[in-house]
């Protein structure tokens, strides 16, 4: 929001607004003529609290806070799947193609959600002792992924951020962490998920069996032991700021955009074909339940494999999946609406 919008803002508060001489109906918590009329009111905001009539420095920077989120609003390019033929073309896959939309989305009902960016080998020395470098690699899939990834935090997710930060949208850190658990940002907002009600079957026994043989034979029998030692060292890229909010489940993610009005969400992170489609907060569940979402294209990448790593095919396999239910976007275009 620019300077300009805020002080109209501000002096037409300062117009509707009344001195507080009542010192004991603040105490009490009474709303009155201290919190003025209009916006003031709204917010319960004493911008006068004292017969000097000074502003009260809080209080304006609570208004300010407040009025980046309700004054802002950004008109972002999107891509989606275009699936009808157009006038004369017949009805065929090959007339299937990315189309390209404009919409314009309001701070107020938007939130950010980050996914898994994590401090795993990025190095140059390892995080836990006992295991090497090149074994906690292995935990971030390897170094084509690690350097794929951190050129994106560097160059598109870390200015993106501070462009969602700078018009007040909300930041969802999606992570589940031993460090991450501990902030209160975290248990302030925690549900567990309901049991799963097909638990039941397969019996126990034989899924846990059935995941532990497929796990090892991917991984390797030694992952499991030198992830436990790492995992307490996971940490966020991104720093996680006081008026963040942290979610590992769908429970604690509805709790959250709920309280904030948010039905828009915007996608950042890793990995585009794993954790950010799968994960609590993530687009399997957030989609199902109704969510206008935007993914960034520019601030993901999925795992390879030798076939795909050259040309990067799994991106554009689960990009293009993503815009035939939802829509993507770049950094670059959401930075310059935000700075708009």
């Amino acid at each position: 929001m620019t300077g300009s919008k805020l002080a109209t803002i501000l002096n037409g508060c300062k117009e509707e607004s009344k001195p507080f001489r009542d010192r004991q109906s603040l105490r009490a918590g009474r709303r009155g003529p201290a919190y003025g009329y209009g916006p003031a009111r709204q917010l319960a905001l004493p911008l006068y609290p004292t017969s000097s009539g000074k502003p009260d420095p809080a209080g304006i920077r609570r208004l300010r806070r407040y009025y980046s989120r309700i004054v802002s609003m950004i008109r972002l390019p999107l891509r989606f799947t275009r699936q009808y033929p157009q006038p004369g073309e017949e009805a065929d896959e090959s007339g299937i193609v990315n189309a390209f939309a404009e919409d314009t989305f309001e701070a107020s009902e938007s939130a950010l959600v980050l996914v898994d960016i994590r401090n795993v080998g990025l190095g140059p020395d390892p995080l836990h002792p006992e295991v090497s470098l090149r074994d906690e690699r292995r935990q971030a899939v390897g170094v084509s992924l690690i350097e794929r990834s951190r050129r994106m935090v560097e160059d598109n997710i870390i200015p993106a951020v501070a462009a969602a930060r700078s018009i007040g949208i909300p930041i969802i850190h999606e992570a589940n962490t031993p460090l991450a658990r501990a902030l209160p940002q975290f248990q302030k907002w925690y549900i567990p998920d309901p049991p799963n009600p097909h638990a039941g079957w397969p019996p126990p026994g034989i899924a846990a069996q059935n995941d532990t043989e497929h796990f090892n034979r991917r991984f390797g029998e030694d992952y499991a032991e030198k992830k436990e030692k790492v995992l307490p060292l996971y940490d966020l890229v991104i720093p996680i700021e006081s008026n963040d909010y942290v979610v590992c489940t769908t429970a604690s993610a509805q709790k959250v955009l709920k309280h904030l009005g948010a039905t828009n969400i915007f996608y950042m992170g890793f990995l585009l074909n794993s954790c950010i489609m799968e994960k609590g907060a993530g687009f399997l569940n957030m989609r199902r339940r109704g969510y206008k979402i935007v993914v960034f294209r520019d601030c993901t990448t999925g795992l390879h494999n030798a076939e795909t790593l050259e040309g990067l095919w799994a991106d554009k396999a689960w990009l293009e999946y993503v815009e035939v239910d939802a829509y993507t976007a770049t950094a670059v275009d959401f930075i310059k609406a935000c700075e708009a």
